[in-house]
């Protein structure tokens, strides 16, 4: 007996098929990452491709590079000191500078975007596969009558609490969540 997908893994009931098709694109399976990321932003109505193309390319993509190669060089010049902690080891100056400070908060602000955005883009997900019939439908709440894109799905929040516990838990030291 042969294996089947399951039909929620099944490539034509994707909810980014649609966008992909609706954008003109040839196959989303064979689009990169970032081509991927936009259709995701775009299918989510905020920003149009070619606006989070242009600031892929010449935004994102040079300032990864930047900190990459950056950190890269610190760890050729001193790795002894540099590996215990590569990100903020690598600001110049040195811990207690003004330069510190300002990257600390700009590295909080970015992770709090990034969890926010990691809760939007779960919830939107769910919302799409369950109109799409590809899992059992949840419990989704509208927190705004004028706007439908304002949800909730508890069920979802509550497993990004457990995923997020469970991941503290397992690698047990602030050492262990960092270098992963």
């Amino acid at each position: 007996m042969a294996l089947s997908t399951p039909s929620f893994l099944a490539h034509d009931s994707l909810p980014f098929d649609y966008t992909a098709s609706k954008l003109n694109l040839s196959d989303s399976s064979s689009t990169s990452a970032s081509a991927l990321t936009c259709d995701l932003f775009h299918s989510l109505g905020q920003f149009n491709k070619y606006s989070i193309r242009f600031s892929y390319t010449c935004f994102v993509y040079p300032c990864l590079l930047l900190a990459y190669l950056g950190q890269g060089a610190r760890l050729i010049k001193d790795p002894e000191r540099v590996i215990t902690n590569v990100f903020f080891q690598s600001i110049p100056g040195g811990s207690n500078t003004a330069y510190f400070w300002v990257t600390w908060i700009f590295a909080i602000t970015a992770s709090i975007i990034a969890s926010q955005a990691m809760i939007t883009a779960a919830f939107s997900l769910i919302q799409q596969l369950t109109t799409l019939g590809s899992i059992p439908a949840l419990k989704i709440v509208h927190t705004d009558d004028a706007n439908s894109h304002r949800i909730f799905v508890p069920v979802v929040n509550f497993l990004i609490l457990v995923g997020t516990i469970g991941l503290v838990v397992g690698f047990g030291t602030d050492v262990g969540l960092t270098n992963a």
